[in-house]
């Protein structure tokens, strides 16, 4: 007969919170320890601002007020641990004085010799010596059921998103049959594990499923997704986008870009509606197969407190310097890497501290050149570099992008002038969709966009026939002309296929 598995039971704290009692002061305390990290933290991370806006005596002040809560928190615990420690010893000196009392009255009458009452004195010790010393365990003990129940609470928060290849429960299994041998039944060698079924646990099949192999097409089916207890980010959106393709997003300031990006790597998971990559639900992709195929580069270019090879090699563990090295030759930063200090070797310092935020995102796309996804998702790469930068990083987006599914965030809208195709998001929805030069020839959102942008930069913007220029509009073209390198003919504008 098989052996039972062995079984783990987990033991959460059931003692409840009171305000009164030591575990509930010492919560307070760890909720005051919380607070004053994040000022300080945060007055930290914020130096620059506090003496640009010389607010430093405010943010004094703040601080102050934390460690006065903090004193205050801890003063109450204490009062608790004072008045019971307080109370024991109390207890103890009590017990003695009438071990004492009773043994000298035993003593007189002639019942009791002087040798056992010592001896119960000394008895009387050992039994009060412990008393004494569980009210310092006690104490201990809140403090850490207090720090365990804030992990708790953490642990306990539900995940945004679960990788499908961690299986799901599809049930219970059966209990055995009398007589019969458990584990050695159909169910017993089934996804659940040998001899689950003698348990009668939960089934937990395998799932989830890896993206097709080749060229990535991208398809939004009735997406929707609103942040908890928020208004509605994006209403009904419907968008293919074939492999190999160039796209930029543009749209205003809240329009539900960057949630695109986010729905598009599975950070998040639409509130209704599904985005499939491949032709397979995002839901359903393993985690493995779609960090490996499917790669975001965030705005902010973060960087870890390593050597810019080390950064680099995020994108593929493992590569050698002469991989990482080819990763920036190929976007033509070579001759940038060698005017660093150290090179490969040079340290970026804490969250890349060291750099510039330009030269951060430099990193952060070496970094995606190594890591070569099938599908590239740009939340607008060089929102944070200088305009020279900006040209040379041209080509080498297009480099990059090149035979690959791109789509990009673009808040520039120079960026979309490169790119294939512009989706235009507009209140969470899409309302245009096609080719710069057709987009800018007809009225609408991004035509009314691009004007806007053209007046800043000091250009006018380009139609595809004269009857798209308006009043004081020249047919001339943009400041940053190699920039578009997209010169095949305007396809007609198209639109989403969501419901008005």
């Amino acid at each position: 007969m098989a052996a039972d598995p062995p079984r783990v039971c987990v033991l959460r704290p059931s003692v409840r919170r009171d305000p009164a009692g030591a575990a509930g002061r010492y919560a307070i305390v760890r909720e005051r320890v919380g607070e004053l990290l994040g000022a300080v933290s945060e007055a930290v991370v914020g130096a620059p601002v506090v003496r640009a806006y010389g607010v430093a005596e405010r943010t004094g002040r703040r601080i102050d007020w934390t460690i006065d809560r903090y004193r205050s928190a801890q003063i109450e615990a204490q009062r608790v641990v004072a008045g019971v420690f307080s109370l024991s010893e109390l207890v103890a000196a009590l017990a003695t004085a009438a071990v004492v009392t009773v043994g000298v009255a035993l003593g007189v009458a002639g019942s009791l010799s002087t040798g056992r009452l010592i001896a119960f004195l000394f008895l009387m010790t050992l039994f009060v010596m412990p008393i004494q010393s569980m009210t310092e365990v006690l104490n201990d003990a809140a403090n850490a059921l207090a720090g365990l129940r804030r992990v708790l609470d953490v642990l306990d928060l539900p995940t945004d998103v679960r990788d499908p290849a961690l299986g799901r429960t599809v049930g219970r299994l059966p209990a055995p049959r009398a007589g019969g041998a458990a584990g050695h039944g159909t169910a017993g060698h089934g996804t659940a594990g040998h001899g689950g079924a003698g348990h009668g646990g939960p089934a937990v099949v395998a799932a989830g499923r890896d993206l097709p192999a080749g060229p990535l097409g991208v398809r939004f089916d009735g997406v929707g997704f609103a942040y908890p207890e928020g208004p509605p980010v994006l209403l009904d959106v419907d968008l293919e986008i074939a492999p190999r393709t160039r796209v930029a997003v543009v749209g205003e300031t809240g329009s539900g870009k960057t949630t695109l990006a986010k729905l598009l790597t599975r950070l998040m998971d639409p509130t209704t509606g599904t985005v499939r990559i491949g032709g397979v639900p995002l839901s359903e992709v393993r985690f493995a197969s779609l960090r490996g195929r499917v790669l975001l580069v965030p705005q902010d270019g973060f960087l870890f407190d390593l050597t810019i090879a080390d950064n680099v090699r995020y994108g593929r563990p493992g590569a050698d310097d002469m991989a990482v090295h080819a990763a920036f030759a190929a976007l033509g930063l070579a001759d940038w890497l060698a005017g660093l200090p150290a090179g490969l070797a040079t340290r970026v310092g804490e969250s890349g501290s060291r750099l510039s935020a330009g030269e951060r995102q430099l990193v952060a796309l070496a970094r995606a050149r190594l890591a070569d996804p099938d599908l590239l998702v740009l939340d607008e790469a060089t929102s944070a570099v200088d305009p020279e930068t900006e040209v040379r990083l041209a080509a080498a987006l297009a480099e990059l992008t090149r035979d690959r599914t791109s789509v990009t965030i673009a808040h520039r809208l120079s960026t979309a002038e490169a790119a294939q195709d512009v989706v235009v998001v507009d209140a969470g929805r899409i309302v245009q969709w096609g080719h710069h030069r057709a987009l800018v020839a007809v009225p609408g959102v991004y035509r009314r966009m691009h004007q806007s942008w053209a007046v800043g930069v000091g250009t006018v913007a380009v139609g595809s026939g004269a009857g798209m220029a308006g009043p004081g509009e020249g047919a001339a073209c943009s400041a940053t002309p190699a920039l578009t390198t997209d010169a095949r003919p305007a396809p007609p504008t198209r639109t989403s296929r969501m419901k008005p």
